[in-house]
């Protein structure tokens, strides 16, 4: 079918219907230059162009006075749309005429091609025949034979015989009859050399003709018939390869001559489009000579109607002078002067001369349509492409040109209604090629065919070549297979094809008798009994012996190679292979995940491993990433599908879940680095609604994810990833976001609504949903204000830690926030005692005590505020406190049995607000930069694992607390969180074993433990000791979970890990423990009472028995609460605690009822079978495992020694080097180690550690840059460093091979040998040449500085040398691993700029300008109009006199409805970029990406490089090269290069936002000297510094340009007699001035726009006044 016409702008067809569902319309529209387009192109050019639209095709212009709303009015294409009717009319005709009675096409088809073939079916007269009854002499298809030869045992005895390929085909010339009498032809006559019959022999005109029977003129010609067959076969060839070539170029030919009418139709389209415009515009002119002829008449008609309004006023003026002598009101004279003129109005009409006139009319000419019937014409013919011979005649380069013949013979014919297979039809679907089959003789000298698989395309073998695929058999993680989905369609036509032949078509002829290896079958699975492809792998022979007989049986193993499993069938399981089965290849790809191997090293994959794959795909489509190709196998990553309903869900690896799973590693391994947290930090949490909603957002989480089910389940947690976990104590559901991955299967979470850290075995980690997101985090990060340690150490002491945790945990507080920082909030704490305020500050308190000193206000008496909180509620807010730190965690019970989580640095997921969006400066805040470690590669720790027995017990008591305190009167020793447990096993109070008493989880542990071993039989396995197991119990017959603690000869000692008690079993008793029963945390907690010792005796672990009666009578059947008394020092012991008895007060006259809380140790002192010891003081650190000895004697003497320093690394020669980056500081030098010094830098540092690991302190007199060897506290090493400051009794070292600096102990600096001093520096100090920080101040900003540090420290850089001064920096240029300039890079960001030089920014300023002239795309924001104030602040600014400014939320409190409705359009539209931010965050992952660099002018979204937020931009300017944009954000105004991959087409619901950002001139201003000098860099620093971060108020002066001026005011009203030029200090300083022709017009215009306003009402009340007086004086006259 013909293509129709389409628009030349958006390539879409026109159309003459009504609007699709989305609005728009295809209506093909004239310009005035006649092109035409369609009306959502048009309306879209309007929209750019305002009241114009420029023709895209030849840049004329056709006005649009009403705007956008006029393009509905240009003409519409009248041939165009005629044409498409008309083609529209034909096509319906055409579809009409195809219409038949249901069901007649099909059986029609089917008839016509069974006929066409000569094998139609007898019974059915649809299908082919493909066997013949010889008895019945008919040939019939199989489905009707068997229908046929099924209704009698008469029939059933028919036997059906395989129709061959000679029975249907009738060729008249092999078996003819005799043309004169009919019967058959018998002999040949050799002097007629023609074939006769026996009567023309005896009665016919060949009578004594030399006559030869036709055997013997056969057996003459058989010597001749060989050649004339090879040639008639090479014929046949050359016709199909002639066919294949005619088939060709036919379409060709049709192609071309479509070409050509499609020229000839356009070309008339276009001379009709031309028509029509000329035909508009002499109409349009006859309008306007008709306009020009009315006017007239219609101004003498509205004068004369006005003349006679004013002459029936005074006549009914003078009628009532007239009818009343004594009317005083009227003026008679002026009534009398308005009759009088009356004598001089033109009344009376006469017709005009009509001689002279000539009227309107049209002149044509009949020269066009003469040259109209000769125009144009049609050139040329169609070229003879080819040209038949004959094959003796046919040249010899045609003859030798047989590329195709090939190719003929294994494709189908390109001629329609030709079938070249011979295979039989099953009357399905399924499309048939011609295939060449092998034919092989086989043993038994028969023929059979052997078929060639065709290869599978090496499109789908490409690396990067990523689709979704079926994983259909798993072997190993390494050997797998695959199905594209995209053959989904093509492989189940093909099987529907292969069933219908296998059970019902195929006969017992089509059971093979015999196969060889590599053979192609069919054969029937076993597991569904459906028929498949396979490929013989053996044949195996059996014999069995059966009433003395001996049976021979076949066995075939075949591989169904579109699946990749196998299996051991018989032979009547298989049937011969069809060629029509053969034309797809394999549907399998072999496939491998890359880069793993099995996690014991050199072993071999288990069943776990392809089990867990198996559970992870759980027969869901993968997506499938190729990243190269070994010996015919695919090494791919398979990643799982996301959710829909989850925002969050990230596709996972298989690789990377079978390594964290820990049933595989990486080949290539890597090591994680992890960095240490900030101590002293706790968290709050808001009471109030958040909190409700919180609550019931948890019910809902625990419907959600308690129903088992594995659609949410997490296989491979990553770090930062948020998620919801159940957790190990209440086995309630939390959000939470993952911070470190410590292996074992265990996830390090922290609960973002109660900050608390816990570790967790993954499966308890789900995908959360986005309905779970929508309440913000509710912990917030705090630290005391102006409080720091007593100890001069820095670390808090552990009775105050103590005394914190106890006052703070679960307690309600009212927070005062002194100032908010990056990381943390500074904040004053005041308890709630009863619904009233404590007047004391925790912060005082925490002084008071002495566990703190004061550093500010923040920790006296009253606060900051001089006031009780409660005087103040508006800055004070509610919330409930929580631990989070390490040390805090230390306080907690059991708390050392914890791994100390790793903090992880959770900057980057803070929500951003709407100031840090992109802006003229980034932050000034100066964060400490993250400590860089010296050396790249860290240092493995050794982590004791022999605490798992009571790791998860310590993680339950961490984080439970009791909510039974209510109605109790506690001790006054009892602590404020109380935890109830229940003693397990007893032993004495030197060592017993307590559970949690909300355990909830043991029982159904227990329940599970008796199901899975009640039964079970002893395992083969060889025990060691901490072996985890199942033991039984002798003396219940219980089984519970153990570990083995002792081996003995026969026997072992079994400690039982979730009660404590122990016992000696056999291996008979004891069990393999599954991994999931493993992963569970243990119950019991080893215990012994602190800090008492039996009366008596001197030894701890010795009681007497007394004693040990008092305390099992004291705690039986009691309610018991744990209190921690120290940390763990004993590991033998267990943990130092107190237990509190809870008993029951009997009621009293006086008192009811009550419950009393005492001390256990305090009861065993009173009675005497106690007394108190002294624990031994641990010894304060700084946690270091360093083996460094700090004590060293006040009085040792200083040790003499030479001051030696450093030289510096030698310049190269060579100016272009390649290096490491290690360190970037606050100056912007980058510390650099080239590559060639890798060597010797890591041997010097394995000398100095060997020399200085064990060294003990000097006392030294160190100096400002004397050379030392220093202790780096984070990976435990020593370093070469440099002394650069000093501090009392420490002192800050730089480590001068890497840059770094850090605050040291002096007992912790040691003086260096001199073959260290010796080598000169291994590091080069560097500057970026011709690049400055782009700041106010000139230095630069932390975030920049982060920025570059993650660009280039630790990667591979080159640099050159530019300029290398002594005892300066060196001066480099570097380049980044992509290969950019790091200087240019940080310009394009804005970042950075040269030397007082703004020529980028003109630059910039000058594309803009063009593109936003040009087009801009964004609707306009809504603006005062000219001279109103507003509130603004500037977000950017381009150059001195060029600023960006946006809006700020406004108040609707004028009068006035127009600026009340501005104010609302304002607010509205901030709010809706607020919320617009949310769905950009998420262009990244769902976005469209771009296929090439936009081009100029076009709208995205863009990812700024700051923040990585997502935000809408304009193009600017392109570079092809490095495939980026010079991206405008049009929310803000600022400008940056951003590469391909960080830009996403702009969704449509965010293109209906207007710009927010709003480019504007500063009125007047000037660089001094004039507007034809340019701006200075010192202009752009101090106008910067004057306007950014302020609100201000502007005033807009003219809108074309749009010009204003920035105000500063000095209070909340705007008062325009209190406003002053925000730019004021810049014209003082003489950096600018003010174009003197415009120095008075502010205030002349501000005192024009005053009087038009106060004239404009005056003249209204004067008109409603005279309107008054009209209606009272018509109401008196009639």
């Amino acid at each position: 079918m013909q293509k129709g016409a389409s628009c030349p702008r958006c390539q879409h067809t026109f159309a003459v219907k009504f609007r699709d569902h989305r609005g728009i319309s295809r209506q093909p529209l004239l310009l005035k230059c006649s092109h035409t387009f369609c009306e959502s192109c048009l309306l879209k050019l309007a929209r750019d162009g305002k009241k114009s639209i420029t023709c895209p095709t030849c840049k004329d212009v056709t006005d649009l006075p009403q705007g956008e709303t006029g393009v509905r009015h240009l003409p519409s294409h009248y041939y165009l749309s005629g044409y498409l009717i008309c083609s529209q009319k034909a096509l319906l005709e055409q579809e009409l005429s195809r219409m038949t009675a249901a069901g007649m096409a099909s059986v029609n088809r089917k008839t016509a091609v069974a006929e066409a073939k000569g094998r139609v079916c007898c019974e059915c007269r649809l299908n082919r025949a493909t066997c013949k009854c010889v008895k019945c002499d008919c040939v019939m298809c199989g489905l009707c034979f068997d229908k046929v030869h099924s209704l009698s045992n008469t029939l059933k005895q028919h036997q059906a015989a395989r129709l061959a390929d000679d029975d249907n085909c009738l060729f008249e010339d092999i078996s003819p009859l005799c043309k004169l009498h009919g019967k058959p032809i018998e002999y040949f006559c050799d002097d007629d050399d023609t074939a006769i019959c026996s009567r023309c022999v005896i009665m016919g005109d060949h009578k004594e003709h030399s006559i030869t029977s036709m055997e013997e003129k056969n057996k003459m010609l058989l010597g001749d018939m060989e050649p004339a067959l090879q040639f008639a076969s090479q014929v046949v060839k050359k016709l199909n390869k002639a066919d294949k070539i005619l088939s060709q170029s036919v379409p060709s030919v049709k192609s071309e001559t479509s070409a050509v009418i499609d020229s000839i139709r356009m070309h008339f389209q276009t001379l009709h489009a031309a028509l029509q415009v000329r035909e508009a515009e002499l109409m349009g002119e006859v309008f306007t000579v008709y306009q020009d002829g009315v006017a007239p008449l219609i101004e003498m008609k509205s004068e004369m109607l006005n003349e006679k309004k004013k002459l029936d006023s005074s006549i009914k003026a003078a009628q009532r002078i007239m009818n009343n002598n004594n009317e005083m009101i009227l003026n008679a004279k002026d009534i009398f002067d308005s009759l009088n003129r009356a004598k001089d109005l033109m009344c009376v009409l006469s017709s005009a001369n009509q001689e002279l006139e000539t009227g309107i009319r049209f002149e044509g000419g009949d020269s066009m349509l003469e040259s109209f019937k000769s125009y144009g014409s049609v050139q040329g013919e169609v070229p003879k492409r080819v040209m038949f011979h004959t094959l003796n005649d046919a040249p010899d380069e045609v003859l030798n040109d047989d590329t195709d013949t090939a190719s003929v013979h294994s494709c189908s014919s390109m001629t329609s209604g030709t079938d070249v297979t011979s295979t039989a039809d099953t009357g399905e679907d399924v499309i048939i090629e011609d295939e060449q089959d092998i034919i092989v003789e086989d043993e038994d000298g028969g023929k059979k065919s052997k078929y060639i698989l065709k290869p599978v395309p090496g499109r789908e073998k490409m690396s990067g070549h990523c689709e979704n695929v079926v994983v259909t058999h798993i072997r190993s993680p390494c050997k797998f297979y695959v199905q594209r989905c995209a053959l989904n369609a093509k492989l189940v036509k093909m099987s529907k094809a292969i069933k219908t032949w296998c059970t019902g078509l195929a006969t017992e002829k089509d059971i093979p008798t015999d196969v060889n290896k590599g053979d192609f079958v069919l054969c029937q699975y076993s597991q569904d009994t459906e028929w498949y492809r396979a490929r013989v792998l053996s044949v195996m022979t059996t014999t069995e012996t059966s009433q003395k007989k001996v049976i021979t049986k076949k066995h075939v193993e075949v591989l169904y190679f579109d699946f990749g499993n196998n299996e051991v069938v018989t032979m009547d399981k298989l049937k011969n292979m069809e060629a029509r089965f053969m034309k797809h290849p394999e549907f399998l790809l072999e496939c491998a995940l890359h880069d793993i191997e099995p996690a014991e090293k050199g072993g071999v994959w288990g069943h776990e491993a392809a089990n867990t794959m198996r559970t992870m795909i759980a027969n869901k489509p993968m997506l499938m990433n190729v990243i190269r190709e070994v010996g015919n196998v695919l090494q791919v990553d398979l990643h799982t599908p996301s959710v829909d309903s989850i925002l969050d869900d990230r596709p996972i690896s298989l690789r990377d879940s079978l390594v964290f799973l820990e049933l595989a590693r990486f080949v290539t391994s890597s090591e994680r680095i992890s960095k240490s947290g900030v101590p002293s930090s706790f968290c709050v949490q808001p009471i109030g609604d958040e909190a409700e909603y919180l609550s019931a957002l948890m019910t809902e989480m625990a419907t959600t994810y308690s129903n088992g089910t594995d659609l949410y389940t997490v296989f491979c947690p990553q770090v930062d990833m948020i998620c919801v976990v159940q957790s190990m104590t209440d086995h309630m559901w939390y959000r939470a976001r993952v911070i470190d991955l410590p292996g074992g299967k265990q996830v390090d979470v922290q609960y973002v609504d109660f900050g608390n850290i816990e570790r967790v075995p993954y499966q308890r980690i789900k995908k959360i949903l986005d309905a779970h997101v929508k309440l913000p985090p509710l912990a917030v990060q705090c630290e005391l204000s102006d409080v720091e340690p007593a100890d001069p150490d820095g670390s808090w002491l552990a009775d105050g830690l103590e005394w914190w945790t106890d006052l703070t945990t679960f307690q309600s507080f009212q927070v005062k926030i002194l100032e908010v920082q990056v990381d943390a909030v500074e904040v004053v704490l005041y308890r709630i005692l009863d619904d009233l305020t404590d007047n004391l500050s925790v912060n005082y308190q925490l002084v008071a005590n002495g566990y703190a000193k004061s550093t500010g206000v923040g920790s006296t008496v009253l606060g900051p505020s001089k006031k009780p909180p409660a005087d103040s509620p508006k800055k004070a807010f509610t919330y409930r406190a929580y631990r989070e730190d390490k040390q805090q965690a230390s306080s907690d019970i059991a708390a050392a049995y914890m791994t100390s989580p790793v903090k992880g640095d959770n900057q980057g997921s803070k929500p951003q607000s709407r100031s840090s969006t992109p802006a003229i400066t980034p932050n000034t805040s100066r964060p400490t930069i993250p400590l860089i470690t010296p050396t790249r590669k860290p240092l493995n720790k050794n982590v004791n694992q022999n605490n798992v027995n009571i790791n998860g017990a310590a993680g339950q008591a961490s984080s439970s607390a009791a909510s039974a305190t209510t109605g109790k009167q506690a001790d006054p020793e009892s602590p404020a969180v109380q935890i109830e447990v229940v003693i397990s096993a007893y032993e004495s109070p030197a060592n017993f074993h307590v559970q949690l008493a909300q355990a909830e989880n043991l029982d159904g542990m227990m329940d599970l433990l008796q199901k899975q071993f009640r039964t079970s039989e002893p395992p083969q396995k060889n025990w060691k000791v901490n072996d985890f197991c199942a033991a039984r119990r002798k003396k219940d017959n219980m089984w519970y979970r153990a570990r083995i603690s002792e081996m003995l000869e026969d026997k072992m000692k079994v400690y039982f890990v979730d009660f404590g008690f122990v016992e000696i079993l056999t291996s008979a008793d004891l069990r393999v423990l599954d991994i999931k029963m493993r992963t569970l945390s243990c119950c019991a907690i080893q215990c012994h009472l602190a800090d008492i010792v039996s009366a008596g005796s001197s030894d701890p672990l010795q009681w007497s028995a007394t004693a040990c009666e008092f305390m099992a009578e004291e705690v039986k059947n009691k309610t018991l609460y744990i209190k921690k008394e120290g940390d763990l020092e004993d590991e033998s012991r267990g943990l130092p605690i107190d237990l509190l008895v809870e008993e029951s007060v009997a009621e009293t006259a006086l008192e009811p009822c009550r419950t009393s809380v005492h001390s256990l140790i305090s009861s065993m002192k009173e009675k005497g079978l106690a007394i108190p010891c002294r624990r031994k003081k641990q010894e304060s650190g700084d946690g270091s495992t360093s083996t460094v000895t700090l004590e060293k004697k006040a009085d040792e003497p200083y040790v003499e020694c030479e001051v030696l320093h450093y030289s510096r690394h030698p310049v190269s020669e060579t100016p272009i080097l390649t290096v490491i980056p290690t360190y970037v500081d606050f100056n912007g030098i980058i510390y650099c180690q080239c590559l060639d010094d890798e060597t010797e830098l890591m041997t010097m540092t394995d000398d100095i550690q060997t020399r200085y690991m064990e060294s003990s302190p000097q006392r030294v007199r160190w100096q400002n840059g004397q050379a030392c060897i220093s202790y780096f506290k984070t990976d435990d090493l020593w370093y070469r460093a440099r002394v650069v400051e000093l501090n009392n009794d420490k002192v800050k070292v730089q480590y001068c091979d890497y840059g770094n600096s850090e605050l040291q102990s002096v007992d912790l600096v040691r003086l260096p040998e001199a073959r260290f001093v010796e080598k000169p520096l291994l590091c080069l100090e560097c500057v970026l040449h011709g690049v400055i920080p782009a700041s106010t101040d000139g230095s630069w900003p932390v975030t920049v500085l982060d920025h570059v540090h993650v660009m280039i420290v630790n990667h591979q850089c080159q640099i050159e040398i530019m300029k290398a001064e002594e005892d300066s920096s060196l001066e480099i240029r570097l380049k980044l691993p992509d290969g950019s300039d790091l200087g240019k890079t940080l310009i394009q960001m804005g970042a950075a700029t040269k030397p007082d030089d703004l020529t980028t920014e003109y630059e910039i300023s000058h594309k803009i300008s063009e593109v936003i002239q040009k087009r801009y795309p964004y609707k306009q924001p809504c603006l005062a109009p000219v001279g109103e104030y507003f509130p603004v602040v500037v977000t950017h600014m381009e150059l001195p006199n060029i600023v960006w400014f946006q809006h700020v939320p406004q108040e609707c409190c004028d009068i006035d409805d127009k600026v009340v409705k501005r104010a609302l359009q304002v607010n509205n539209d901030l709010a809706a970029l607020v919320k617009m931010s949310a769905e950009l965050a998420q262009a990244e992952a769902i976005g469209k990406s771009f296929i090439k660099v936009p081009a100029r002018g076009q709208m995205c979204s863009a990812q700024f490089s700051f923040d990585d937020c997502w935000y809408r931009g304009l193009v600017i300017d392109r570079d092809e090269d490095t495939q980026s944009a010079l991206v405008l954000f049009v929310d803000y105004g600022n400008v940056e290069y951003v590469y391909l991959d960080r830009l996403r087409v702009l969704t449509a619901s965010a293109r209906g936002l207007a710009g927010q950002g709003v480019r504007s001139y500063l009125h007047g201003v000037q660089p001094p000297g004039g507007a034809s000098q340019i701006w200075c860099k010192n202009s752009m620093t101090v106008n910067l510094e004057l306007l950014r971060d302020k609100q201000l108020v502007a005033c807009i002066k003219s809108l074309e340009p749009l010009c204003v001026e920035l105000y500063q005011k000095s209070s909340d009203d705007i008062n325009t007699e209190q406003l002053e030029l925000a730019y004021q200090q810049l014209i003082d300083s003489g950096l600018a001035q003010i174009d003197p022709s415009l120095a008075e017009e502010s205030e002349l215009f501000d005192l024009a726009v005053t009087a038009s306003l106060k004239q404009a009402e005056l003249d209204a009340d004067v008109v409603i006044e005279e309107d008054t007086e009209l209606k009272e004086d018509e109401r008196v006259t009639e």
